[in-house]
């Protein structure tokens, strides 16, 4: 099935927001989160077509959750998205919510939870394009020795993450990423991947 989508440029709106990772873009579409994309982020996705997103009441609010979530490690509150993509997609980006904070998993893993141990590739074409990095934690997934692989927001950025939250999380099963293994990796950006 084919994703279909139509942009209405008044239902976006957007605030940058300063964290611990780097700067990052928190995108709504009316008051549901639709992304949270990296500066030299070289996805694109339907709100890119917009030359000027404004800030909204929501945007601003989401961009304070965002900066309290990297203080307390938790979110207050559900947060709605409003996600657009292939049944596969939103099946995996699903199922990364379910990745405890501080642990990680391998794509072929990842796979075999899903029941489609023969789909890694297509898994992480669909985690490449998950459009809410850092709270659909696609960084959480590494390759099968544990290694780091593409993330859009760097591999710096995804050895970050993976690292702060196996250190705030005394139940952790991360295996911090060494520096030698994300110097391996020749990916960049999770939609190269």
């Amino acid at each position: 099935m084919k994703k279909q989508s139509v942009v209405v440029e008044h239902a976006f709106s957007s605030t940058d927001v300063k964290t611990p990772v780097g700067k990052l873009k928190i995108v709504m579409h009316g008051k549901d989160l639709a992304g949270i994309t990296w500066p030299k982020d070289k996805r694109k996705f339907d709100w890119d077509k917009i030359k000027a997103i404004p800030e909204s009441k929501e945007s601003k609010t989401m961009a304070q959750d965002i900066e309290k979530y990297f203080k307390t490690k938790k979110m207050k509150k559900k947060i709605w998205t409003s996600l657009v993509g292939t049944d596969l997609q939103l099946a995996v980006w699903k199922e990364l919510l379910d990745i405890p904070f501080g642990a990680t998993v391998s794509y072929s893993d990842l796979a075999k939870s899903l029941k489609k141990p023969k789909a890694v590739r297509a898994i992480a074409s669909a985690i490449a394009k998950n459009p809410v990095s850092v709270l659909i934690p696609c960084h959480r997934v590494v390759g099968k020795d544990t290694s780091l692989t593409g993330f859009a927001g760097g591999l710096k950025a995804k050895k970050w993450l993976i690292n702060w939250e196996a250190e705030n999380n005394k139940t952790s099963k991360a295996t911090k990423p060494s520096a030698a293994k994300a110097k391996k990796s020749t990916t960049t950006a999770a939609a190269t991947k």
